[in-house]
Order: C-alpha cells, then sequence, then structure tokens
C-alpha cells in the first residue's frame, strides 16, 4: 500500500533509552518524508520459508527449540499462515532483497507506528491498554 509522505517529529522526549541527556529533547527531529510503498500485512511462515532465506536454530528460531514464541518452521505445519517472528534485521533484509522489496527505513517505520503523525503509538499518546493493542 501506499504511505503518503508527511512531515513529523520523529524520537519521543518522555523516552529515556541510553541516558538521561536523550529525554532532553535534543534526539528529537523534524524528518519529512517523500510517499513510500509498505506491505499491508506481515509475512508469512509460509512466505519465508518459501524464500528459502531462513534457516532453522539460526534465525528465525524453530518453535519448541528453546524459543516456543518463534512460529518458524523448516517443514509445513500449524503456524504457516501466521506472520512470522523471531528474525534478525539481516534474515529480513535478505527476505525483502529476495523478493524485490526492502525493509522501511527507521524513519519510515516510527511515522507508520505513530499513524501518520508525532505520537509514540499508532492510537494516539496514551500508554496501551488492552483495547488498544496486545502488548509486552
Amino acid at each position: 500500500m501506499c504511505v503518503p509522505g508527511g512531515a513529523f517529529w520523529m524520537g519521543n522526549p518522555r523516552i529515556d533509552v541510553l541516558d538521561a541527556k536523550e529525554a532532553d529533547g535534543k534526539s528529537e527531529r523534524a524528518v519529512v518524508l517523500s510517499p513510500f510503498f509498505l506491505d499491508r500485512v506481515e509475512v508469512t511462515v509460509a512466505a519465508m520459508r518459501a524464500a528459502r532465506v531462513a534457516r532453522v536454530l539460526d534465525d528465525p528460531v524453530e518453535g519448541g527449540a528453546g524459543r516456543p514464541e518463534c512460529v518458524y518452521t523448516a517443514d509445513p505445519g500449524p503456524n504457516d499462515d501466521l506472520p512470522v517472528n523471531c528474525l534478525s534485521w539481516q534474515r529480513a533484509r535478505a527476505y525483502c532483497a529476495k523478493v524485490g522489496k526492502r525493509l522501511p527505513t527507521e524513519a519510515e517505520l516510527e511515522y507508520v507506528m505513530g499513524g501518520l503523525a508525532s505520537r509514540p503509538f499508532a492510537w494516539g499518546a496514551d500508554p496501551p491498554t488492552c483495547a488498544d493493542a496486545v502488548h509486552g
């Protein structure tokens, strides 16, 4: 799908990830994005397997092998229609290259996750609740 371009404040002055300096507002910056494309749905386990870029017990980690939350399996199974998880950035990039796409930039991802605005969450600025998302 086409995501319209726009301007937003990237970063969140309320989040202190690295040190106290990050919470002083100096890490936030105005970003202007051109329109870009983003898949409407997540990549499934079956699609990842079909691309032949994943390896079991590397990343993604095969579910049940010490990481039961990881859904990827080398052989077809009940997880095939689920979004693939437990991927490294490198493995996700390899998949995108294989299918003629690219990963979103950090700015593009933050823009989409903030609901195309300068919000910490797609639903607004309030902390997540069960009514907003599965979070944890």
